[in-house]
């Protein structure tokens, strides 16, 4: 019993919920059960109901729509969506993630609403919950690394641990849940508006902090969808070094893509958005890479030689070729995935800038993270 009164002062303090200290179990299916506790943890806390017969059915596969419900009834949404029903008892729910652009499948067919949800789809909810909404298995190593979640199973691997692929059981939902929010989870966020830029500025280049022989990938989730690099740390070691350490330092969380070029490239790294800004120092180029300029190839920008910050751009077509005359911008990365959306930024309207360039683009275009993984051989 001090265990479930442990629990249940937990969820007040997280959820602002009035809880009795050692309430008996609400359903006649989970005494005994392996999460009893965490059960009782959120019926206290309003984020299950059971079933009118007086269960909660814990090993049964839990649905899209009932774990979207028990997300938004856990984490306190910062949006006022209509409250009403057409067709779906589910239906306030997915008008809330459909305002907060929550990466669900069954916003317009109830057949889905209604199949049992996988463990992958749960960590891109819980990631865009926390205001990174990456896909796929960066999804998982992203949830995992800010230890909103662990594996199912021990293993190396953290994607075999999570087996992405299994169906998820009510229990495990709820457990999924409390777990995320002792871990820090404690605000449903939108992914919809764009928050702050860094203010941070240092003094001098950062320290080494990657080993120049191992191989590391940057996801880079964006308001149009992400995209994979492939970092050249052999090639271009002072400068993936620089992109690592101003990522994981949150330094390119919501900077604008600030100059768009169609066929060009596109720039970002400047949290001024003005092509301007950058974070305090510089360092010198690195350009004996023998990888040439073309479509999906990164590459650091600048105002001259060695006068490298944060700055970066992305070749998006034939015209970057161009530079292979004048090789003045160190090349530090390729884009091994998700290039559609770096096609997808590349198309969107612009306006001409203060020196009558045509590259700033009419809506925001932003980064919203940076997920850095050294990969496994």
């Amino acid at each position: 019993m001090k265990k479930i009164a442990m629990i249940s002062i937990l969820a007040t303090t997280l959820l602002w919920t009035t809880v009795s200290e050692a309430a008996a179990p609400a359903f006649r299916d989970v005494n005994g059960h392996w999460a009893s506790v965490s059960i009782q943890w959120a019926v206290e806390a309003g984020v299950i109901k059971g079933y009118e017969d007086g269960t909660f059915k814990p090993n049964a596969f839990v649905t899209e729509a009932e774990f979207i419900t028990m997300l938004f009834r856990a984490l306190p949404a910062q949006t006022n969506v209509e409250k009403k029903m057409d067709k779906h008892w589910a239906d306030p729910f997915y008008q809330q993630a459909a305002a907060f652009l929550y990466p669900v499948r069954g916003q317009e067919s109830h057949v889905i609403r209604n199949q049992p949800i996988r463990r992958n789809q749960v960590a891109e909810l819980i990631a865009a919950a926390n205001g990174d909404p990456f896909e796929g298995d960066p999804a998982i190593r992203y949830i995992i690394s800010k230890k909103l979640a662990s594996g199912k199973i021990k293993h190396d691997n953290p994607l075999e641990a999570f087996k992405g692929n299994d169906l998820l059981t009510r229990a495990e939902a709820v457990q999924f849940l409390l777990n995320a929010i002792q871990n820090g989870l404690q605000e449903a966020k939108s992914s919809a508006v764009r928050g702050e830029t860094s203010t941070k500025k240092w003094s001098k280049p950062p320290e080494m902090i990657i080993n120049p022989q191992k191989n590391y990938q940057a996801t880079v989730v964006t308001n149009m969808g992400q995209f994979t690099i492939e970092l050249f740390a052999d090639q271009a070691p002072k400068t993936v070094n620089n992109f690592i350490f101003l990522s994981q330092e949150g330094y390119y969380k919501n900077i604008l893509f600030h100059r768009v070029i169609k066929d060009f490239m596109i720039q970002t790294g400047d949290p001024t958005g003005t092509g301007t800004g950058g974070p305090g120092y510089q360092f010198e180029d690195e350009l004996n890479s023998k990888t040439k300029y073309e479509k999906g190839i990164v590459a650091m920008a600048n105002a001259g030689p060695n006068t490298n910050g944060s700055q970066f751009f992305i070749c998006n077509g034939p015209d970057s070729e161009f530079l292979n005359n004048a090789p003045h911008y160190t090349i530090f990365g390729r884009i091994i995935d998700g290039m559609s959306t770096i096609d997808a930024l590349s198309n969107v309207s612009v306006k001409r800038n203060h020196m009558g360039e045509p590259s700033t683009p009419v809506e925001e275009v932003f980064i919203h993270n940076i997920f850095i993984q050294e990969k496994l051989d």
